[in-house]
């Protein structure tokens, strides 16, 4: 699971970078997202699952 998060999570960032301006939420948002994701696992049967389920995220105001 930490190899498939690290893969995606700099992408994820740069997301939530375009959508929030202080780094320390963008930072929570991703701490959020990766617990979510661990609750989740058995859900994550295929790689591409976890870079699906990042990418079907609320939307995030601008």
């Amino acid at each position: 699971m930490f190899s498939e998060w690290e893969s995606h999570r700099q992408q994820l960032k740069s997301y939530i970078n375009k959508k929030v301006d202080d780094p320390n939420i963008v930072e929570d948002i991703l701490h959020d997202v990766y617990i979510k994701a661990s609750a989740n696992l058995k859900q994550l049967k295929k790689k591409q699952a976890l870079k699906a389920g990042c990418t079907a995220l609320p939307k995030i105001p601008s």
